[in-house]
């Protein structure tokens, strides 16, 4: 087993979760990446989050303040599809 900056070895927990920060990390992909690296093949992720909504005007009014969110460091946004790939 190899050990990360974070000092997990790989396949470590059976349930990994991630609260509120998937759309505030600069990468969140190296955040998912690390969280599959020391969650089990049958492991659980547990993510929650704000996820921008696909469509309706809701949809409409966090692209346009995006720029605005971004600013606090915080993605209004960030699209599910992100962490599902």
């Amino acid at each position: 087993m190899r050990c990360h900056v974070g000092g997990f070895p790989d396949a470590s927990f059976d349930v990994v979760a991630a609260m509120h920060i998937i759309s505030v990390v600069p990468e969140p992909g190296r955040v998912m990446e690390e969280m599959a690296r020391v969650c089990k093949p049958d492991g659980l992720f547990v993510i929650t989050n704000h996820f921008a909504r696909e469509t309706g005007i809701l949809s409409r009014i966090e692209r346009l303040t995006a720029p605005f969110s971004n600013l606090l460091g915080w993605h209004s946004d960030f699209g599910i599809r992100s962490v599902l790939q």
